[in-house]
């Protein structure tokens, strides 16, 4: 899960032109497109949370969306995912099923 963070810190620090895009992706540009390729089932059960208040699943696009993004952006073989990528888990097995905070910031910067 770390890298998939340090990849997202970095998708925002180029869409908000703290981070030089040429510069990064001369060096990084094949594995950050490879490791994103790597990841969809990961992502994809992090991204489903179940909410108890609704007795349902949520899909929170959000989770990991600049980097997801910036992805597809340097490369057409980069993995498209959406909720309909995969179906949520039968059922809610505990730790890491709980629902994510409301924040804000529900649209990646590149979407």
């Amino acid at each position: 899960m770390g890298y998939l963070n340090h990849y997202e810190l970095v998708a925002i620090g180029i869409a908000k032109k703290a981070l030089d895009e040429d510069y990064y992706g001369a060096w990084m540009k094949g594995p950050l497109v490879r490791d994103w390729n790597a990841a969809p089932e990961f992502v994809q059960r992090e991204r489903w949370k179940w909410d108890p208040s609704a007795d349902r699943w949520i899909y929170r696009s959000s989770v990991w969306a600049n980097y997801g993004a910036l992805a597809r952006r340097w490369s057409i073989d980069a993995v498209k995912l959406t909720r309909d990528h995969t179906p949520p888990p039968e059922e809610p097995k505990g730790v890491g099923d709980e629902p994510f905070p409301k924040t804000s910031a529900e649209t990646p910067m590149f979407g």
